[in-house]
């Protein structure tokens, strides 16, 4: 009786969604858009300049229904625009507990749910905004400013974008270190441990599906290959090297890596245990892939990444590796961003200089 309840208020809840998420991609770009929102016009009908909030908090909630690199986009956006809009952040947990323990982001936040629940805070919407237009900044703050010194929790429209997502990257990486609710993977030290997230499960589906949005997803076997051989031309003597394939699929399918020295598969691992090996690993090959780009901000090992993503990297950080064209890194480029890295290379028995 009780799980047919809950199975109902899911189902409600998944067609409100839709039903939201439809109305805003309808009316998003017209005049009317702001309209739907009651804080549009709190703040046309009681406009109280720019007064600073002292009292008011900033959430973003991640999306239920998407994959955990997209909830952690929608996560990392309330956190980071939260400090824009000089407002301090209230937690929305992760749907899945599992998550929510193994990433530690709510470690040291206040919850939304307890803000409402002690303190008689309560929620408002606020529309969908480009980070990039001026106008559109300043109606929010507009909107913030009229509500004074109410208890106010600003929750921001369900998949707010923001595009460079490294810049709270430092924060994360210690409410991750710090999270130890659940049991990790670990390497073995003495190797140079690679993971190598080759990306395919649904975006294999290509070759039979024109689909532009998975297609834009696809990287070629020799795109990660050239990266592989790269990587496996440095020093391995003094550093042997480990390679850790993260994928979907069948061996047969991954011959040409296994071909390679100390390959090993690892294929549909689940997701939590994928995460953190490619999160704690030494060097992150990623994908087009929010999954393998968020365990790239976690990561503080090297990064070798591909140039075309809708997430932007770090400018002048030379641990994160943006790969062009052939997918070729140097030697000298790899070793220079293992110097700059937080690996402990006095590990390595032989000779740890590189």
């Amino acid at each position: 009786m009780f799980g047919d309840r809950r199975l109902g208020a899911n189902r409600l809840s998944k067609a409100r969604r839709r039903i939201r998420a439809g109305l805003v991609q309808k009316l998003r770009g017209t005049p009317f858009y702001r309209a739907i929102y009651p804080s549009t016009w709190h703040a046309l009908l009681r406009p109280n300049g720019l007064a600073k909030q002292s009292n008011a908090y900033f959430t973003a909630r991640p999306h239920p229904g998407a994959g955990i690199g997209h909830q952690m986009a929608n996560w990392i956006a309330g956190y980071w625009f939260a400090q824009v809009l000089g407002l301090r952040y209230a937690h929305s947990p992760f749907p899945s507990e599992k998550w929510e323990r193994l990433l530690g982001f709510g470690e040291g936040e206040v919850s939304v749910e307890a803000l409402r629940r002690d303190q008689a805070y309560r929620t408002v919407s606020l529309p969908i905004f480009d980070e990039d237009s001026v106008d559109e900044v300043m109606f929010i703050r507009r909107i913030i400013a009229s509500y004074g010194d109410q208890r106010v929790v600003f929750v921001a429209e369900q998949d707010q974008f923001y595009r460079d997502q490294y810049g709270v990257a430092e924060n994360l990486q210690g409410k991750f270190s710090r999270s130890g609710d659940l049991a990790r993977p670990h390497f073995d030290p003495s190797f140079l441990n690679v993971a190598l997230h080759v990306r395919r499960g649904d975006i294999g589906k290509t070759k039979k599906i024109n689909n532009p949005n998975l297609a834009m997803r696809w990287q070629s076997e020799q795109y990660f290959l050239r990266i592989l051989d790269s990587i496996l031309q440095v020093n391995s003597d003094t550093r042997p090297i480990r390679v850790w394939l993260f994928s979907q699929g069948h061996p047969a399918d991954f011959i040409a890596f296994t071909s390679r020295p100390n390959v090993t598969l690892c294929l549909d691992v689940d997701e939590q245990n994928t995460f953190v090996m490619m999160a704690t690993a030494d060097v992150l090959v990623t994908s087009r892939s929010s999954f393998s780009y968020k365990a790239a901000l976690l990561n503080t090992g090297v990064k070798i990444c591909p140039d075309e993503f809708w997430h932007s990297y770090p400018p002048q950080d030379p641990t994160w590796i943006i790969v062009e064209g052939q997918a070729e890194v140097s030697t000298e480029t790899l070793c220079r961003a293992l110097e700059a890295s937080k690996i402990d290379l006095s590990r390595f028995s032989v000779d740890s200089s590189v």
